[in-house]
């Protein structure tokens, strides 16, 4: 299965981390946060990662490379300007395969990927939508009816599901996002799928280094995730 991962945006909230250095390549244990999230792809079977990028794009692909050094197979869509994310994913257009997973390149979650696979190829929906229970207000809801999501909501809730940032999709998706155009895949694309979109529980490891707060949970969590995820 192949991976592709946002690594596109600024990382405002992780300032002054993110002044000469992008949201996932910033250290943590002496390594990028993207390293870990590379290396727990990789001993799940991946072997093919596309680097969707844009902001200091030379950082990501000095550091990478083409992924022999790590043992996988990289490739980099660098974005001309902003897109969005689903922008950023149509960019690589020519790169996806039929069916490919999308991840958010700060944000490391715990699941079956094989079982998220099996269960996209089951269904005869075009989207896969990793979620998982929600613990406080900072996501926003998402409503699931019969293992199908049914809606979204605003943040206030504070229990239910968040969207955990891992999406599998047909790549017929894309034949319907105009080419070089801004467009977000949460708040542009989800919602035209609504009844449509197949979602998968997890109840794993949740991570997401946008703030600086959980940031610093994650460089206390990773010596013992080494040991179980990587």
């Amino acid at each position: 299965m192949q991976v592709a991962i946002l690594v596109g945006g600024k990382g405002t909230r992780l300032k002054p981390l993110t002044d000469d250095t992008p949201k996932p390549m910033v250290l943590v244990n002496g390594k990028p946060f993207l390293y870990y999230l590379v290396e727990y792809f990789k001993k799940k079977g991946v072997d093919d990662i596309i680097f969707l990028t844009g902001y200091m794009s030379e950082k990501i692909e000095d550091y990478f490379g083409d992924g022999s050094d790590f043992g996988i197979k990289i490739r980099y869509s660098v974005e001309s300007k902003p897109l969005g994310t689903a922008g950023a994913i149509r960019n690589a257009y020519e790169l996806l395969d039929d069916e490919f997973i999308v991840v958010n390149g700060d944000t490391l979650v715990e699941f079956d990927l094989q079982g998220f696979v099996e269960n996209h190829k089951n269904k005869d929906n075009p989207i896969s939508m990793l979620i998982i229970r929600k613990v406080g207000k900072r996501f926003g809801n998402i409503k699931v009816e019969k293992d199908i999501v049914s809606g979204f909501s605003e943040k206030e809730n504070p229990t239910g599901f968040i969207n955990a940032g891992i999406y599998l999709l047909n790549k017929s998706v894309l034949d319907k996002i105009e080419e070089d155009m801004f467009i977000s895949i949460e708040n542009d694309v989800f919602p035209k799928y609504v009844g449509k979109m197949t979602a998968f529980m997890t109840d794993g490891y949740f991570i997401d280094i946008g703030t600086i707060d959980t940031y610093e949970e994650f460089k206390k969590d990773i010596l013992e995730l080494e040991k179980r995820l990587l």
